[in-house]
């Protein structure tokens, strides 16, 4: 084990690194959510696209 000495950077508590793992999960749920919708918007828009 080594010592930290005066001044040193303390590491990062690990609640913070557990919190972020969590939003990050989150987000990507929310972002797979919005892609699949995008995708129906995409395909109702090309339906109500006039013909040409």
């Amino acid at each position: 084990m080594r010592r930290v000495g005066v001044g040193a950077e303390k590491p990062e508590k690990k609640s913070t690194d557990a919190k972020l793992k969590k939003e990050i999960k989150d987000l990507k749920a929310l972002n797979e959510k919005l892609q699949a919708e995008n995708a129906a918007l995409k395909e109702e828009n090309e339906k109500l696209q006039p013909k040409e």
